[in-house]
């Protein structure tokens, strides 16, 4: 068959599931509803008009590949579609003319459309000829991304259905967050996680690089920070700039941004280690950590409010300045406990020539590292205990992790939002019965609950709605060990939703049919030595 294995089954779910409308409510389908047979892609698109009894596209007897202005040779959407069509035979040509060929041909063209998302694109195989257009090199890619799934489900790689696919993602972030001071994960790593997350369009890593059990980043004029600093559970270990600088293009070629973390004015207890005169000093008992936490939970250490701590913030950010392109720089804000300034003199003194702080150290915190961040030309994000206290600049983004309640909080106050909610985006939790897992975090998230869970909240109005930037699921590393559990808790969760993110709700047929998609997909990550949990085990 043109589709394979994974089609037929996917269509006999397909007329006997419930489809999910836009509201969230169930109902029988309806005749359109099942028309469609759906291929087997993830993040599913936003339209796809497929033609069954056209001829199909043949992958035999070599291809011509014609590459239209302003795709550069070394484009990785060139190589991704090389790879994918391997064995081919290829011939490059700009612009009009070129070789003769024996079989089809695929044209691949940028044309620039401001008034289009840069991550759309336009997809259509017809007999003998695949067209991929797009408003820029980053729905080139997407486009791409989709030609491969495509390739490699065809039956037995030989054809593929003639198609129209017109593609564009629902919301813009859509991310993951990889905290690797809990446990630290090499540069190499960190590069098969993109790799991983640029396959299913995925376009935000959040990089988590200081908290109390180590940190992780050079900071000019810090060295302690990642001698003192990064002393963790597998010894000295942090990046160099050259590794924080090879990460930052290795995602950006894969049209990924990546968004630094450093946790301030709680989660310091490995910035104390490195430097005792930024903590409160002056609390009676008060003693320098000897090194990062080396257990798990919440500290009491803080930093403390005074002019050698703004000048070590002022040395963080412009570092992470120099080192990052991302817009968006996060400051931490949660969890930070008011224990030590409520018993530093000290710290009252401080914040008594701060009036525009209204006596609060955590506003004090907030000001200051937004002013900071914002002379760097990035915008300060944060998580959302930050929120309600005064503090963070205008332009602040919320990521809202304690409840989607949290989300609606952000929202009222008129606040750019990231979904972020522990209750189905933390992917440190259980994905099953605990006794058949591995030690994990606290609670369970299933695979069906992150593809059931909608990621914008129901009852928003449409402004409401502009605000809400998508989602991200957490890897805390508290219990990931190694790189092996870290992809066994990210996959296949993160499929479900990277679905989630990009595909509108009037698309999402259910978990089953999902499932149906999912075990061709799960082919991906084999290919790719990427360990995960079988859904058949899932629940």
């Amino acid at each position: 068959t043109i589709l394979g294995d994974c089609a037929t089954e996917a269509f006999s779910v397909l007329q006997v599931l419930q489809v999910r409308s836009d509201t969230g409510s169930s109902s029988s389908p309806s005749r359109a509803a099942v028309q469609e047979v759906p291929l087997p892609l993830i993040p599913y698109p936003a339209l796809v008009r497929l033609s069954l009894k056209a001829p199909p596209f043949r992958l035999e007897g070599g291809i011509e590949v014609k590459v239209g202005k302003g795709i550069p040779e070394n484009n990785l959407a060139m190589a991704t579609l090389r790879k994918a069509l391997q064995g081919q035979r290829e011939v490059r040509t700009d612009g009009a003319g070129g070789a003769a060929h024996v079989g089809g041909i695929v044209h691949l063209e940028v044309v620039l459309d401001k008034a289009k998302s840069p991550e759309s694109y336009v997809l259509q195989i017809r007999e003998h000829e695949i067209e991929l257009m797009a408003p820029a090199l980053a729905g080139l890619f997407y486009g791409v991304q989709t030609l491969r799934q495509l390739v490699q489900t065809g039956a037995h790689r030989k054809e593929l259905p003639q198609v129209l696919i017109q593609d564009s993602p629902r919301f813009e972030w859509r991310g993951l967050l990889l905290d690797v001071s809990r446990h630290f994960f090499g540069a190499e790593e960190v590069k098969l996680f993109l790799d991983t997350m640029a396959t299913f369009k995925l376009n935000r890593f959040h990089w988590h690089l200081t908290d109390d059990q180590g940190w992780r980043l050079p900071v000019d004029g810090y060295p302690k920070l990642t001698e003192v600093g990064s002393e963790g559970f597998g010894g000295r270990q942090s990046y160099t700039e050259e590794q924080i600088r090879d990460v930052v293009a290795y995602a950006k070629e894969r049209h990924i941004e990546v968004v630094p973390e450093v946790e301030l004015p709680g989660h310091v207890v490995a910035a104390l280690a490195a430097y005792p005169q930024l903590g409160n000093r002056d609390v009676e008992g008060w003693q320098a950590p000897a090194g990062p936490l080396d257990h798990f939970g919440v500290s009491d250490y803080t930093l403390s409010p005074s002019n050698a701590t703004l000048a070590f913030m002022e040395k963080v950010f412009s570092t992470i300045g120099r080192l990052f392109e991302s817009p968006w720089v996060h400051i931490g804000g949660d969890e930070a406990s008011t224990k030590e300034w409520s018993a530093s003199t000290a710290a009252r003194d401080f914040l008594a020539t701060e009036a525009s702080s209204g006596g609060q150290v955590q506003s004090f915190f907030s000001r200051h590292a937004g002013e900071m961040v914002e002379r760097t030309n990035k915008t300060v994000i944060s998580w959302d205990e930050s929120l309600h206290m005064p503090g963070l600049p205008e332009s602040s983004v919320i990521m809202a992790w304690r409840s989607e309640d949290e989300v609606r909080k952000a929202l009222e106050a008129g606040k750019k939002v990231i979904n972020c909610d522990q209750t189905t985006y933390y992917f440190d939790h259980y994905q099953g019965p605990h006794d058949s897992e591995p030690k994990a975090f606290c609670c369970l998230t299933t695979l069906q609950q992150v593809y059931d869970r909608d990621p914008m909240p129901l009852g928003l109005n449409e402004e409401q709605k502009k605000l809400v930037l998508g989602g991200q699921g957490q890897l805390w590393s508290e219990y990931l060990p190694d790189w092996k559990q870290v992809e066994y808790m990210a996959f296949p969760r993160s499929l479900a939703l990277a679905e989630r993110l990009w595909t509108a709700p009037a698309r999402i047929w259910g978990f089953d049919e999902f499932k149906a998609r999912l075990s061709e997909r799960l082919k991906d990550l084999d290919e790719r030595d990427v360990k995960y949990k079988s859904p058949s085990n899932a629940l």
